[in-house]
């Protein structure tokens, strides 16, 4: 993802005087990422590659993302290189009630909360969105959990397997003849990844408005059921209609081998 303005072109004066070219359309947007695995801090990561100044609140043992796959360090995997780039990190023990009372702090200063602590943690910690509401009313405050909170699962463990199974993505494969699998990326958490900017840029847009932030909240499940109704589930939906999208399951979909390599044909319509 990059960003440019007309304005930040190369014929500008250089010198002393003149300030350098803004990292982002976010810039000066203060983040607090309040998260762990994948789904929250990649958002965090595009946040950041947007140019908002992202923290991270981390516990005293490190994000689980840093002991996922290898690295140049035990405590800094190649995924955790990626996903807490453009960031800050600050280490706070919420176990503390002076840890949980500088993160307090530290939120109710900030532009945006991204979170995916369950429900009952952020009760547990007073991080629910009601302690910010009056004293940062331009605060937009995002979670991010598996199920909603308004739904009996809403504090049940929700992973990326989890997610993908629940909402029938391993079982599409059956649709073409092979046994049940997961696509080979993490196709759940990056998806509600994307939700979550998406839903937090829109906040912002409607704080310009109206001078108010907001809650934004976005539950895996229906993200990705969403994301798999596009095309997969569109038939299930009206009568008589069954699962699957035939184009896409298609066991003749390439890529196709020939001599010299492999090709991609997308021939879309007849006319193609």
């Amino acid at each position: 993802m990059s960003t440019s303005n007309p304005a930040d072109d190369a014929s500008r004066p250089a010198g002393p005087d003149v300030a350098p070219p803004s990292r982002g359309p976010l810039t000066g947007i203060k983040v607090i990422e309040l998260a762990t695995v994948l789904m929250a801090p990649y958002a965090g990561q595009m946040l950041g590659d947007l140019g908002a100044d992202v923290i991270k609140v981390e516990p005293p043992s490190g994000d689980s993302n840093r002991f996922m796959n290898d690295g140049p360090h035990p405590q800094l995997s190649g995924i955790a290189i990626n996903l807490h780039r453009n960031k800050k990190s600050i280490v706070l023990d919420l176990k503390r009630q002076p840890a949980r009372d500088a993160l307090v702090d530290l939120i109710a200063g900030a532009d945006v909360l991204v979170t995916n602590f369950r429900p009952s943690a952020l009760d547990e910690f007073g991080l629910q969105y009601g302690t910010f509401a009056a004293r940062s009313p331009r605060l937009v405050y995002c979670e991010a959990h598996g199920f909603r909170t308004d739904s009996p699962d809403a504090n049940d463990p929700a992973f990326d397997d989890t997610i993908q199974s629940l909402t029938g993505i391993p079982a599409l494969s059956e649709e073409m003849g092979l046994d049940s699998r997961f696509p080979p990326f993490l196709l759940a958490d990056k998806v509600a990844a994307t939700a979550i900017v998406s839903g937090v840029l829109a906040a912002l847009y409607e704080r310009e408005r109206s001078g108010l932030g907001q809650r934004v909240e976005v539950p895996m499940f229906d993200t990705v059921l969403a994301f798999n109704l596009t095309e997969h589930l569109a038939r299930a939906a009206v009568p008589g209609g069954r699962v699957g999208y035939s184009r896409i399951l298609t066991l003749n979909r390439g890529p196709h081998q020939t001599s010299d390599g492999w090709l991609a044909l997308m021939p879309y319509t007849n006319r193609h």
